[in-house]
């Protein structure tokens, strides 16, 4: 359950420091007037750590891997943690929502080839540009890509 919808600007300091999950929306308005919105969930563990990040859902039609997203947020408990895992199960959200399986539904754009992004670009530069912000200080990164509706599991 998302608690909290927050501007990128505001997004580092909106975590709290004590070990435990939140889950929060990070928004930003493109220049269009649309509107990004990344669901970022966090869970600090009990013991100092790596920050290790779990992405999905680039591409909104893969399935399998927004699911599994879903499920490992469901499924650490922060007391058996060491570190920092932050989870984004669903990258490309207005395109899952609109059941654009590949690309932007805003701007027609694969994001999958956008980096590292651009705050005065398209509404995909924008997205990636939100995404690398909220990644960035990550010591380790996994894109998880697969299960698409055209693709053998």
């Amino acid at each position: 359950v998302i608690t909290q919808s927050v501007s990128l600007d505001h997004f580092q300091s909106s975590w709290s420091d004590e070990p435990g999950y939140e889950q929060l929306l990070v928004n930003r308005i493109h220049h269009s007037g649309e509107m990004i919105e990344l669901p970022v969930a966090r869970i600090r563990g009990a013991q100092p750590g790596p920050f290790l990040t779990v992405m999905s859902g680039m591409h909104a039609g893969e399935y399998s891997g927004i699911l599994a997203a879903q499920k490992l947020i469901s499924t650490v408990d922060p007391m058996e943690l060491s570190g920092t895992l932050v989870v984004i199960p669903v990258i490309s959200t207005r395109a899952f929502m609109e059941r654009n399986m590949q690309l932007s539904p805003i701007d027609q754009k694969e994001v999958h080839f956008i980096r590292p992004g651009n705050s005065d670009g398209t509404y995909s530069d924008l997205l990636i540009d939100t995404l690398f912000e909220v990644v960035k200080n990550s010591d380790y990164l996994i894109d998880s890509h697969a299960g698409e509706m055209a693709q053998a599991l």
